[in-house]
């Protein structure tokens, strides 16, 4: 009998440490719309060097559907396209809402929204915004949270890097 009430509390206690999908995540700030905007050129990836390391990378891949990953990587932006046709690579981006988001060109402005988790799990809703700058190169001149709070200013220029496989642009996390 204290051996199956053991058993059943270790089956409640380790169900509940599942990642609740109604746990309040707050949706992104706009929802996806196809790029129909040629500012862009989409058949690579668009990355920010760290100017604090040098092989650390901020990266975008933006898609004509108008979903964009948004990922990073310490290593030479060289070994980009192995790193992201990676396996691990692939395996971590297919089912992470922290990967995922969309993004908008509406004259010469960019605005990209993604996920960013907290350390409770909870998903919240940023928009980084800037301008075009050519079409191999934007700058992100702010950040905030698709409530508004949380502003800050930004100065990141992103340099586009062509790629000759580029990971796959459709998810279910995206409508």
């Amino acid at each position: 009998m204290r051996f199956l009430l053991v058993v059943n509390l270790i089956v409640l206690l380790c169900s509940s440490c599942k990642k609740d999908p109604n746990r309040g995540d707050e949706p992104l700030c706009s929802a996806r719309s196809n790029n129909t905007s040629n500012k862009l050129r989409l058949g690579g990836m668009y990355y920010y060097q760290s100017p604090y390391n040098s092989e650390s990378v901020y990266i975008y891949l933006l898609n004509s559907n108008g979903t964009v990953g948004e990922t990073g990587m310490d290593l030479p932006i060289s070994n980009a396209q192995t790193h992201l046709n990676s396996a691990s690579f692939i395996n971590y981006a297919s089912d992470n809402k922290g990967y995922w988001g969309v993004y908008h060109i509406e004259g010469s402005s960019i605005k990209i929204d993604t996920w960013h988790v907290d350390t409770n799990g909870k998903d919240y809703g940023y928009r980084w915004s800037g301008e075009i700058l050519s079409d191999t190169s934007f700058r992100i001149s702010s950040s905030a949270r698709c409530d508004g709070s949380e502003r800050e200013s930004r100065d990141r220029v992103y340099y586009y890097y062509p790629l000759t496989n580029k990971p796959d642009s459709v998810t279910s996390l995206i409508p």
